[in-house]
């Protein structure tokens, strides 16, 4: 007779095998799915707070804002649930302005690196490795490594924020628009009236419906942006109290230094017409007359603010401004390079309630920015920052040239308006750039 092993028991030393591989398994992703949900929302903290850090070094880093890249980082990353030095966290900043990127492709200066760790409990491994712990970390460097692309920047939110009329000419090559317009209070964001107008551009990029898929020749996309704000660093007035040279007339000098500080005009309609500005913010009080047929106006690294009051350039008469590259100061924390023409919000003589209206008619005399008229012209290296103001262009005997653009709206009867793209000459001290993360 054969005997037989009793095999009685294998199947239930099998399951506990398995059942201990099963629990193996169970905890190793208990850990791992906890270790990558607390890197997840780390990684959001680091993206958070190298993103302020660059911001602050777009806004002229510690030497203008008062704040160093580790305290805003630090406020950033604090405000994400990871505060520096609380439960373990630490929160490294470093600067490349400072030389302390050591590693990855951006390094140098205005790029910002954050690496925040922390340990983090285990839950099940701990039996197996002996520690309660493991650090987790996560890596994010921003900068601002160009220029933003669109220059032009149409900003109203209901009305109609481009108005073409007869042979109204605008070229912007390699700079596209972006019109921020619902059309809600028109019905339609763009305007064109005849079809004499031209539009050279890469594209019209329009919040509302435009009414037309075409404007003087350049595409018209309705409804692929949502409104918002120019990515442009925030340029606001500069108040007299802050004058460090006042100019009370009624005659002036014939060249007038600001020597990179504001220069106040505290006269009515104060005529600049023949004279040149440099070096500064040089600010009207109470309106300016840039130009008649006595003499053109030349101002080289400065800016015209008009805080209060109108802005006049006469037929026969030529504005050239070179808008600052290299002021060493900022005002109010604001810097002004790249702009050459600011009319602020809180001048009130300008308001952007024509942008409501299709036909325009007698644009000019309802508080419009009249850039051009007769056979005047300007020739801007520089933006136009006029936020709550209707721009406008009268006459085909003149030409405007500028290098940037943002406005509450356009009306351009039939003259010529060129814009080059200030961002793609000056990508380094452009008001127009991105911050964007790198790493």
């Amino acid at each position: 007779m054969k005997l037989h092993r009793n095999e009685s028991g294998q199947m239930l030393i099998m399951a506990a095998i398995e059942l201990t591989l099963l629990i193996g398994f169970l905890a190793l992703a208990t850990d791992v799915g906890v270790l990558f949900h607390s890197k997840r929302h780390m990684q959001i903290a680091a993206d958070a707070a190298a993103t302020a850090g660059a911001v602050n070094e777009l806004d002229g880093g510690p030497s203008v804002t008062g704040l160093s890249d580790q305290k805003v980082a630090d406020k950033a990353a604090a405000d994400n649930g990871y505060t520096d030095g609380q439960n373990g966290v630490a929160v490294n900043v470093y600067s490349g302005s400072l030389g302390q990127i050591k590693d990855g492709y951006h390094t140098g200066p205005g790029y910002v690196e954050v690496v925040i760790t922390k340990p983090d409990p285990l839950y099940f491994f701990k039996f197996l490795t002996g520690n309660s712990t493991t650090n987790v970390a996560a890596r994010a460097v921003a900068g601002s490594p160009g220029a933003a692309k669109d220059c032009a920047f149409l900003m109203d939110p209901t009305g109609v924020d481009m108005q073409l009329q007869g042979s109204a000419t605008i070229d912007t090559p390699g700079c596209a628009w972006y019109v921020n317009s619902d059309g809600a209070a028109t019905g339609s964001t763009t305007n064109q009236t005849g079809t004499g107008a031209t539009l050279t551009a890469p594209y019209v990029s329009s919040v509302g419906p435009a009414g037309t898929t075409s404007l003087g020749g350049t595409p018209v996309y309705s409804g692929v942006v949502t409104q918002g704000t120019p990515p442009i660093q925030s340029v606001g007035a500069v108040p007299p109290g802050d004058c460090t040279i006042t100019e009370s007339g009624p005659t002036y000098p014939s060249t007038i230094d600001g020597s990179d500080g504001v220069v106040c005009f505290t006269g009515s309609n104060v005529d600049i017409s023949g004279l040149t500005l440099e070096n500064g913010v040089f600010v009207f009080e109470s309106g300016v007359i840039a130009g008649n047929p006595t003499g053109n106006t030349n101002m080289t690294n400065a800016t015209l603010e008009v805080y209060g009051g109108s802005f006049t350039q006469n037929s026969n008469s030529n504005l050239n401004i070179t808008a600052p590259a290299s002021l060493t100061e900022t005002f109010g924390g604001l810097s002004y390079n790249g702009v050459a023409l600011l009319v602020p919000a809180a001048n009130t003589t300008y308001t952007n309630t024509d942008c409501q209206t299709v036909q325009h008619g007698t644009l000019k005399n309802r508080g419009a920015l009249t850039v051009q008229i007769g056979s005047s012209g300007q020739t801007l290296d520089g933006y136009i920052v006029a936020p709550n103001s209707s721009v406008f262009l009268n006459d085909n005997g003149g030409g405007t040239t500028i290098t940037g653009l943002v406005a509450a709206c356009l009306f351009n009867k039939s003259s010529s308006l060129t814009i080059n793209s200030y961002n793609a000459a000056h990508p380094t001290t452009s008001p127009l750039r991105v911050v964007s993360l790198v790493e």
